[in-house]
């Protein structure tokens, strides 16, 4: 992870946070349900596009043991 990765990251997620969660208004849990499947799948969605990220089998792992 470079510093410059870091830093579009962060942005990315500071807009979001700014621009979104400031207007969020959460009156039960189930609204807060939902604020958090968005907080989330927004997090990880940011996260695979501005962070290193590779997937790796189970098979290599088990052969490697």
């Amino acid at each position: 992870m470079t510093p410059e990765k870091w830093e579009k990251f962060s942005f990315h997620l500071e807009t979001y946070a700014h621009s979104v969660l400031s207007s969020m208004i959460i009156h039960d849990r189930s609204t807060l349900n939902s604020a958090w499947t968005d907080i989330r799948k927004y997090i990880m969605d940011s996260a695979n596009k501005y962070i290193n990220n590779h997937l790796s089998s189970t098979k290599h792992k088990q052969d490697c043991q």
